[in-house]
């Protein structure tokens, strides 16, 4: 969630109309999850007015799934993973967010829905135009090779291992989805992944750069 900054996570029981239709909502597992309420729980789902994360993927459901159109979605924005300014940790971090954690896992345990989890992110953010004095180029080395290392650990299903390369570099190439990913890890213990694709976005007019990926996972 790019404007979510006052809660942990957003969710809204709003269905969502695309080109391809309208993708409804589970409003009763929506419901569930707002009802931790703030600062877990954003008490509004204003933030998802502006958004594209969760957007991009609804296509892309609609697409795989046009032969299912009984699907429905469980939409969530995850803010910040930086609780606090002096301090950057798992353990922080999960302080606050065991609550929804445990509730989202029991969502996607119940064995009367088939579940699929979707973590829709970017990874590094690099060169001036994220505020770094370096151009993304030259920082393109050090990103790519942070990145591999948090994709090895989403790969062996390592919470404690990707949180620790995250704080090791202090979050210093801006990977935008590193709350979600954790979440999802969190969330979904047991699991291991194969990655599918790696790439870089130079943006050559602000001498900045994006990276992304697409991974797999399963349970064990």
């Amino acid at each position: 969630g790019h404007k979510l900054t006052d809660s942990l996570y957003s969710v809204t029981s709003k269905n969502y109309e695309t080109p391809l239709g309208i993708l409804r909502t589970d409003t009763d597992a929506v419901a569930g999850l707002a009802a931790l309420g703030p600062p877990v729980v954003s008490p509004s789902d204003w933030p998802h007015r502006d958004e594209h994360s969760i957007e991009f993927s609804t296509l892309f459901l609609q697409r795989i799934f046009r032969e299912q159109p009984g699907i429905t979605i469980v939409p969530v924005l995850c803010g910040s993973a930086q609780i606090d300014p002096q301090e950057y940790s798992r353990e922080l971090y999960m302080a606050h967010a065991s609550r929804f954690v445990q509730a989202l896992s029991q969502i996607i345990a119940d064995n009367s829905r088939r579940t699929i989890v979707v973590a829709s992110v970017d990874f590094c953010h690099i060169g001036p135009k994220f505020g770094h004095g370096q151009t993304g180029r030259s920082l393109e080395h050090e990103a790519t090779e942070h990145d591999r290392a948090l994709l090895d650990h989403l790969a062996a299903g390592d919470a404690a291992g990707f949180w620790a390369e995250s704080v090791r570099v202090k979050d210093q190439f801006n990977v935008c989805g590193f709350s979600a990913m954790a979440t999802m890890l969190e969330a979904l213990p047991n699991v291991r992944g194969s990655l599918l694709g790696y790439a870089v976005h130079h943006e050559d007019p602000t001498l900045s750069a994006v990276s992304y990926a697409a991974m797999g996972l399963w349970g064990k």
